[in-house]
């Protein structure tokens, strides 16, 4: 896994009428990592792994196992309404910093449910403040991956679960200003890679 850089972090304080954005220098640790992608791509996977090497993880998508809404399950329902609706990343990226800084971890990776994709105005947004990576892979290995785990749980949700939570998001990301952003999950043959070679890449 690739060493952590120093990152510029955004403080914004007001002064008179403006604001005045000041930068402290944070060495040990990265920007808050927002992870997108469809199912079946390893988000949690990825998350989870991530977890055994300092992180914290924060799943969103508790729905199918939990019947709850993540966002609201981890308090950050005001700052991610903010971040989503109004296009305002900074109060997202303070509080999970802060969740990050409590326990000194080296970092702090939120994954989201399928259905959300965030538009590449606010992607851009973001920069400086949080790190968006999208875990991908093609339709059909997606599918794949998400039938096979399926068939491990009591509810063994099917096909047409998946394309009706999935498919019109692919012609979504698909698109060039996403392409930056996208994290390979699985190799051209269908395998999955492993869960440090896609850590490695979504750090970078």
């Amino acid at each position: 896994m690739a060493v952590p850089q120093a990152t510029a972090w955004p403080l914004v304080r007001p002064h008179g009428e403006g604001l005045i954005r000041a930068y402290m220098i944070v060495q040990t640790h990265r920007l808050p990592i927002l992870l997108f992608g469809p199912s079946g791509s390893g988000k949690s996977s990825l998350g989870r792994h991530l977890a055994t090497k300092g992180w914290i993880h924060l799943e969103a998508d508790l729905f199918r196992e939990e019947r709850k809404d993540g966002i609201d399950e981890h308090g950050l329902r005001a700052t991610w309404d903010a971040f989503i609706d109004q296009h305002q990343p900074f109060h997202l990226a303070r509080e999970l910093e802060q969740r990050r800084a409590k326990p000194n971890a080296l970092g702090i990776v939120l994954t989201l449910p399928s259905l959300v994709v965030p538009p590449p105005n606010l992607i851009v947004a973001s920069k400086g403040l949080l790190s968006i990576k999208i875990l991908f892979g093609s339709l059909t290995h997606c599918l794949g991956a998400f039938l096979e785990r399926e068939q491990k749980t009591t509810d063994g949700l099917g096909r047409g679960h998946w394309e009706q939570h999935n498919r019109l998001i692919f012609a979504k990301l698909i698109e060039p200003p996403f392409q930056a952003y996208i994290v390979q999950g699985f190799h051209p043959s269908g395998e999955r890679r492993q869960l440090a070679e896609i850590a490695d890449d979504t750090l970078r």
